[in-house]
């Protein structure tokens, strides 16, 4: 390049050009280190969308399975098909699961499935307390996080 042609004009706009670039690099390879960190913590599949939950930190994956009405199934019922409805959801690199006594069976549905899981904990369960009428606020069934799950519908 000749010389000559350098001025402070092209000088400056050469310098914006390579320091946006910098930046954009920069900021590609942390989304991509945050991207594999969330995908170590889950074990997961790097392309699953994550959250991160803000009291703990902890990242968990944005879509979680819900087991309202279609893990209800009666005692004695054949659990094949929701077993590998978990499976897949699992396999896929699902780490969420949404239960509640309020679900009938369902509670005890993901129980089996997350006690035949040998990376159960791994997974996030989301359980509730009743909330409505006469068993209002009835946490008789809940237990303490860090105790675990209900012992007698949780059988993880």
């Amino acid at each position: 390049m000749d010389q000559s042609n350098i001025n402070r004009r092209g000088f400056l706009g050469t310098m914006g050009v390579a320091a946006t670039g910098l930046a954009l690099a920069t900021n590609a390879t942390a989304q991509a280190q945050e991207t594999n960190a969330a995908s170590a913590a889950t074990g997961s599949n790097p392309h699953v969308l994550t959250r991160t939950l803000p009291r703990t930190g902890e990242r968990v994956t944005a879509l979680g399975l819900g087991t309202f009405l279609t893990f209800d199934l009666k005692p004695g019922d054949r659990r094949d098909a929701l077993r590998q409805v978990f499976e897949r959801y699992v396999a896929a690199g699902g780490r969420v699961v949404d239960t509640s006594p309020l679900y009938g069976s369902a509670e005890v549905s993901v129980g089996q499935f997350m006690g035949e899981f040998e990376r159960s904990d791994e997974m996030f369960l989301a359980n509730k307390v009743w909330s409505t009428g006469e068993y209002l606020g009835d946490e008789s069934h809940a237990v303490d996080g860090e105790d675990g799950p209900a012992p007698n519908r949780l059988a993880v």
